[in-house]
């Protein structure tokens, strides 16, 4: 085995471009996480490290896809959203009627703290 550490990040580079031009969906993001996954905690730490990604391209593209998509945190496996969307500074996502200003490239992600 091959041990990378930034895999998770690259992965969901990868897939947070690919939702964001439309060639994945979410329905495919939420069967990724199998059991092994789920078993070890792992498919949160990355959904949000996917949800992060989003920052850089088009939020309002993201935001739309997200809505669109008919998808929960729930139905993702994320038991506790609240907690999620605090700790990964994903309101600009979820936010139902606020409008956040869109990040920009000079300004730092903040860092994902997994549960």
């Amino acid at each position: 085995a091959i041990d990378i550490p930034d895999c998770p990040e690259v992965a969901a580079e990868f897939v947070a471009h690919g939702l964001t031009h439309g060639v994945i969906s979410w329905r495919f993001v939420g069967g990724m996480s199998d059991s092994f996954w789920k078993a070890t905690g792992f498919h949160v730490k990355f959904l949000g490290l996917v949800f992060q990604a989003l920052l850089y391209g088009d939020v309002e593209t993201a935001k739309r896809g997200w809505q669109a998509s008919g998808m929960t945190l729930a139905g993702l496996g994320i038991a506790d959203d609240k907690t999620f969307i605090q700790d990964g500074h994903l309101h600009w996502l979820f936010a139902k009627e606020a409008k956040p200003a869109q990040p920009t490239a000079t300004r730092a992600l903040p860092e994902w703290k997994p549960f």
